[in-house]
């Protein structure tokens, strides 16, 4: 299954979306599981008394963990890029002049949490801000939409 569709619109729009991975969330959701319920069964109720603000930590990072890739799925799993008039426009809002728009830049984002490369537009300083196109994805991949985006937008892809 693809996991982004680039679709060419007309001359001057171009959309790209990106699938969810579900198998990922469910392998997540199923290994948060397994450790509360080992923690559950190995701790004494006694015990629990003085640990469950530790627990509750726990829990919450769990689930940030589980679900952070399902958050940033819906923040940016669609991108409408159209062109009118020397001006662009993101999902059908402006976003800034295209003399203003520098270049297509991708780079390698090594974290705890966020590893993957990442897709952004970068804007000149002192005018619009950068906008962030995906985050999360592979070398290959990140570096084949780069170019698509900058062959319909006339600017260079900057490799960070």
């Amino acid at each position: 299954m693809e996991k982004y569709i680039i679709k060419k619109m007309v001359n001057n729009e171009i959309i790209i979306s990106f699938n969810f991975n579900k198998t990922s969330t469910i392998l997540s959701i199923v290994f948060s599981l397994s450790i509360l319920t080992l923690i559950a069964l190995k701790i004494r109720s006694g015990v629990i008394q003085n640990i469950w603000g530790s627990l509750i930590i726990l829990i919450l990072l769990l689930l940030y963990l589980t679900f952070n890739k399902y958050y940033e799925w819906t923040k940016n799993k669609y991108h409408k890029f159209n062109i009118q008039e020397e001006n662009l426009f993101i999902n059908d809002k402006f976003h800034c002049n295209l003399n203003k728009l520098q270049s297509v830049n991708i780079y390698n984002s090594i974290n705890k949490f966020e590893s993957g490369w990442i897709i952004y537009l970068k804007i000149f300083p002192g005018s619009s801000h950068d906008y962030i196109i995906k985050k999360r994805l592979g070398e290959k991949e990140a570096i084949e939409i780069a170019h698509k985006i900058s062959l319909f937008l006339n600017r260079k892809v900057i490799i960070d």
